[in-house]
């Protein structure tokens, strides 16, 4: 792409490239403007290149942008001593930009409340706004050099850091390794009243895919974390840490629990926390909305010799006592394949629990006031139609806010891709969720041709 501007006759390009990312076309180009430094130019060169940069046609058009490199700002103003103030970059923070909508350009250091000037601060050095025209210096002696800028139209919650340098790659770079991040703006809307369905693909990525008012699962994905290759089960845990963002528990191969919190982005990449090494016995994995009525999720564990069990949990992660649900009616393996903790079913406003027989029925333990559990109760046949069944919440986003099923099959006996199937549920505690038909119609499908080895949750 040509930035229209020339130095000693030569032309200036950024070099870009076209790929789909998440599934969404994105343009990516590689920046490297003039350097203004101590040599005969003109001086308004490289502001004039930023100018049609900012101006990039893909951006106009629609296209995810994200443009990164060194812009090699000269700070003329010395506001603040930040080069992020240099007028050579005005084109892309101008006030005639930011009224635009879509038209916005984002750069990923510009949330980091750390380098804040006192302006972006207050009189009480506390944060005013959430974006500041600022960030950490990107090398050693000259300030900020290197940008990375999304547009607003495509992306948000942006991220980034500058890394100490490497001795390994000296003679590379005299810059500091900078690393931007962001996320789709159609990803991670937890607050679109729709449940999503989860996913851990054959690499350990971990992936959303949003539900809506049809019941169908979006197929476009959204990435979330990576590095889940080795969990083993996954639970999704409601807002255990109180933040407003839903988190997760997972158990890896070597028995150790964990609890990964999420945060604003939706996504999950920060460090988790190790709650306990004793989980190796543990086949499955849920957690219920409140079942002791203390305000925070409880863990549901289910032990191989068919101990069902409790914890609730506290705002860092960690878990309470053991409370045993099992006692009076043994949920074992050979009874039940599969547990779930789909919120009240009764309409008592206590949390019940779902189980599973191979046969395809389905019992219904119900809450207690006692924080225990009622023998089951038959509400369903038909579930072994599917190799799994998921209870993610809400899926279709009906107003009386009841949870849904989703059963997940092969396509076919050739083809194993799985296909997914909603079953909303019904508000009768009697018979909570349809009873799934012999013939699984193509088009009763909420989602299909998920890959055979993908994790579903």
């Amino acid at each position: 792409m040509s930035v229209k501007a020339k130095q000693a006759q030569e032309d200036w390009f950024a070099a870009c490239v076209e790929a789909a990312v998440q599934s969404i076309k994105t343009r990516a180009c590689s920046v490297h403007l003039w350097p203004n430094h101590g040599a005969p130019h003109d001086p308004y060169l490289t502001q004039t290149q930023a100018f049609n940069l900012s101006l990039d046609p893909w951006l106009l058009a629609g296209t995810a942008t994200v443009l990164g490199g060194d812009f090699n700002p000269v700070n003329r103003t010395l506001e603040g001593g930040r080069r992020p103030y240099s007028t050579d970059l005005d084109p892309f923070y101008e006030a005639e930009r930011v009224a635009i909508p879509g038209q916005r350009w984002i750069e990923t250091d510009e949330t980091d409340v750390e380098y804040f000037d006192a302006q972006c601060k207050g009189s009480n050095g506390k944060p005013v706004v959430t974006n500041c025209r600022s960030g950490q210096d990107t090398h050693p002696t000259n300030g900020k050099l290197d940008y990375i800028f999304v547009n607003e139209s495509h992306f948000k919650n942006v991220a980034a850091a500058v890394d100490a340098p490497d001795p390994s790659r000296a003679g590379i770079s005299d810059h500091l390794p900078y690393r931007g991040s962001a996320t789709f703006n159609h990803c991670n809307n937890a607050a679109d009243a729709y449940a999503d369905l989860l996913r851990v693909d054959a690499d350990g990525d971990l992936w959303r895919h949003f539900g809506g008012s049809d019941g169908k699962i979006a197929p476009d994905e959204c990435k979330l974390g990576f590095g889940w290759r080795k969990a083993k089960l996954i639970a999704r845990a409601g807002d255990v840490d109180k933040d407003g963002y839903d988190d997760l528990y997972a158990i890896d191969t070597n028995g150790v629990l964990r609890f990964y919190p999420g945060d604003r982005t939706g996504l999950f990449t920060r460090a988790p926390a190790e709650i306990s090494q004793a989980f190796g016995a543990v086949n499955q994995l849920t957690v219920s909305p409140d079942m002791d009525g203390d305000g925070n999720p409880d863990l549901v564990v289910r032990l191989s010799d068919g101990t069902l069990s409790r914890m609730n949990t506290r705002t860092n992660g960690s878990l309470g006592a053991t409370v045993d649900l099992s006692y009076d009616f043994g949920i074992d393996n050979s009874v039940y394949d599969t547990v779930l903790a789909p919120g009240d079913l009764t309409g008592d406003g206590r949390p019940d629990v779902l189980a599973r027989t191979p046969g395809g029925d389905l019992y219904r333990f119900a809450g207690m006031t006692n924080a225990t559990l009622d023998g089951p109760v038959k509400v369903g046949s038909g579930w072994d139609a599917f190799t799994t069944i998921l209870a993610p919440g809400n899926v279709d986003g009906d107003p009386a806010g009841r949870g849904d099923l989703l059963g997940v099959k092969p396509h076919s006996t050739t083809n194993l891709s799985k296909d997914i199937f909603l079953y909303r549920g019904t508000g009768d505690a009697t018979s909570p969720f349809p009873t799934p038909p012999s013939a699984l119609a193509d088009t009763g499908r909420s989602g299909f041709s998920f890959p055979q080895n993908d994790r579903l949750f």
